[in-house]
């Protein structure tokens, strides 16, 4: 295309400037236009060459270095029965258990041990798992070693958002042998629960301490009964209850002889005042008519008597006994003047009460000795019921731990016998089967076409900008414009 410029523009460059690639943000869409249609043969050459290389290259790859992996799952239902049930050695009654998600944590834990793989890659052996063991593993690691990087990367075990459901999974290049990594590993799994669960020597340990206990209780049952023995007290609670209310019976008698002697005293003290205040008067003794009038009835009883028997009766005999020694009473005191009567039964009151108050002060001090008795044998007695009690208290503790003791053993025999008989709370749900389809399925033909005719396009438009932005020649009007910074007049065509 030949162009006519015009004159140059005052201000305007001396020169064009030449040999220069255009700026990609000087190129407008008829640019890029204008660039597809001027190397159109350029790009259908690059497109076909481009989309050839790509679609060899695939079928290369497809057909010599894609290799098939392979995915076999087995899925795993865990209960959570007698294995995960810790025996506690303490002498509590048990712990707090765990929630069932730290459970799961722990089972998965147990599935992804670096134990239980590497018995694993003994058993089905590395170059049966891994035939290409020897590439893409870092220099420097043995056989095992190798197989085991490789058996942690194409491993997994995952437990379900919900439930007691765990996935286990193995990715391989042989179907057969990924297979049965997967069976034989969830084996081994099971295996190795149990013996991580169990404890090898808390039956000895159970055993143990559950006779010790035994004999610590014989000893302080024996000591008790002896002690029992010793004090001859049937119910230590009767007994106390018996001591007190004696103790209460005597407080409450001494309470009142106090009383009783306060009354006497008060009552002695009046009387005294009023004894000088009577006056003596001379009156026949009443003891004196007494007698008389018994002698005149002995008398009269004589005549009747007479008058029935002779005088050597028996009653007659007797009765005259009786008048003689009436008779002779009488003789011997002979006649008194007596004081006044009233004077006379105040003198006796007086004499009464002292003599009682000198009772009540003796049986004061009997209580007294009673009531100090009474406690030294409250505070023997506490001794002896602190001393019963403690010895209770030892039986009690010792017959607790031996009971649980006891249970815990019988709870470690039951485990034991069920891990004897392989007894597990794990199912499998779903056995590892052997694959068919491979994991990594290659796609479609199709869509390889696609991929090579896309990149033959791409590839080539490319090609084609990047020749027009890295050339120095100027194909339309706008790029001599922008490059000369002067307007275009007229443009004649190139035939």
């Amino acid at each position: 295309m030949n162009q006519n410029l015009p004159a140059k523009r005052p201000g305007s460059s001396s020169s064009a400037p030449t040999g220069k690639a255009f700026p990609i943000g000087e190129l407008g869409l008829r640019d890029w236009l204008s660039a597809i249609f001027k190397h159109k043969s350029m790009i259908l050459v690059s497109f076909v060459l481009i989309a050839c290389v790509s679609g060899a290259c695939m079928f290369l790859y497809l057909q010599f270095m894609h290799k098939p992996v392979y995915q076999a799952k087995s899925v795993i239902l865990v209960q959570f029965g007698w294995e995960s049930q810790n025996i506690d050695l303490s002498p509590g009654r048990g712990q707090p258990g765990k929630s069932s998600g730290e459970l799961m944590a722990t089972e998965v834990r147990i599935l992804e041990s670096r134990d239980l793989k590497e018995k694993i890659i003994n058993e089905v052996k590395p170059e049966v798992i891994f035939p290409d063991l020897g590439q893409n593993i870092p220099m420097g690691l043995a056989s095992t070693e190798r197989a085991l990087y490789r058996f942690e990367k194409d491993f997994s075990a995952k437990a379900a958002p919900s439930g007691n459901i765990i996935e286990v999974s193995f990715n391989g290049s042989s179907p057969v042998a990924t297979a049965r990594v997967v069976n034989d590993l969830v084996v081994a799994y099971i295996d190795k629960r149990g013996d991580t669960y169990r404890n090898p020597k808390a039956l000895s340990f159970l055993d143990q301490k559950t006779e010790e206990y035994k004999q610590k209780l014989a000893v302080a049952e024996g000591n008790l009964k002896v002690f029992k023995d010793q004090t001859k007290v049937i119910s230590f609670d009767e007994q106390r209850t018996s001591l007190l209310n004696k103790q209460r019976r005597l407080g409450e008698a001494r309470n009142d002889n106090e009383l009783l002697i306060a009354q006497l005293l008060a009552k002695t003290s009046e009387l005294e005042k009023q004894l000088p205040i009577l006056e003596k008067s001379p009156i026949v003794p009443s003891a004196r008519s007494e007698m008389e009038a018994r002698l005149l009835t002995l008398e009269l009883q004589e005549k009747d008597l007479l008058a029935k028997y002779k005088d050597d009766n028996r009653f007659v005999t007797t009765l005259r006994e009786q008048i003689a020694l009436t008779k002779n009473y009488l003789g011997a005191h002979g006649p008194v003047v007596p004081y006044n009567p009233a004077y006379q039964e105040l003198q006796r009151q007086v004499l009464q009460n002292k003599a009682e108050l000198g009772s009540l002060k003796v049986r004061g001090k009997g209580l007294d000795e009673e009531i100090k008795a009474a406690g030294a044998e409250i505070s023997a007695f506490e001794a002896q019921e602190s001393k019963y009690k403690q010895m209770s208290r030892d039986v009690a503790d010792n017959e607790e731990k031996y009971k649980t003791y006891l249970s815990k053993l019988e709870e470690a025999r039951i485990h034991d016998e069920l891990d004897r008989q392989k007894m597990t709370s794990v199912s499998v749900l779903e056995p590892a089967s052997v694959p068919i389809i491979p994991n990594n399925l290659p796609h479609p033909f199709i869509f390889y076409v696609s991929i090579a005719l896309l990149l033959g396009i791409a590839g080539s438009i490319s090609l084609a900008f990047i020749v027009e932005i890295l050339s120095s020649a100027m194909s339309t009007p706008a790029q001599a414009e922008r490059r000369l910074e002067l307007p275009v007049l007229a443009v004649v065509g190139y035939k």
